[in-house]
């Protein structure tokens, strides 16, 4: 959960290897694939942040679905891996687009340049 949405190719490979190690076991093979899902989250275009807006609002839905995993996954082996895998949904609750569209008047796409790590305001 802590590199949703990074994209970062060395927790990849961790977790690659892991779905090596572990091929035999379904169990072990259906988490890995779940966490390679949530690092490759719309393949770095989303993220599991419960901040936005430069970090000025804090989105306690979010911060809700955050800890409802985090509790079932205390008991991993009758929630997650039986019958309710449906409560990884509650996770789609923290998650923040890391795009921007920009669109004029008549709703036709606005071409700007942003520089990389300036702050930007999405909600305008």
């Amino acid at each position: 959960m802590i590199a949703t949405g990074t994209n970062n190719s060395r927790v990849g490979g961790l977790l690659k290897n892991l779905g090596i190690y572990y091929e035999e076991e379904p169990d072990y093979c259906f988490i890995i694939r779940i966490a390679l899902g949530f690092l490759y989250a719309g393949k770095g275009t989303i993220t599991l942040n419960t901040f936005y807006s430069n970090g000025f609002l804090f989105n306690k839905i979010g911060q809700a679905g955050i800890f409802i995993i985090a509790h079932t996954m205390m008991n991993m082996e009758e929630f997650i891996l039986k019958e309710n895998h449906y409560l990884l949904f509650f996770l789609t609750l923290g998650f923040y687009p890391k795009y921007l569209f920009t669109l004029d008047e008549n709703l036709k796409n606005l071409e700007l340049n942003i520089r990389v790590g300036q702050a930007i305001d999405t909600v305008g």
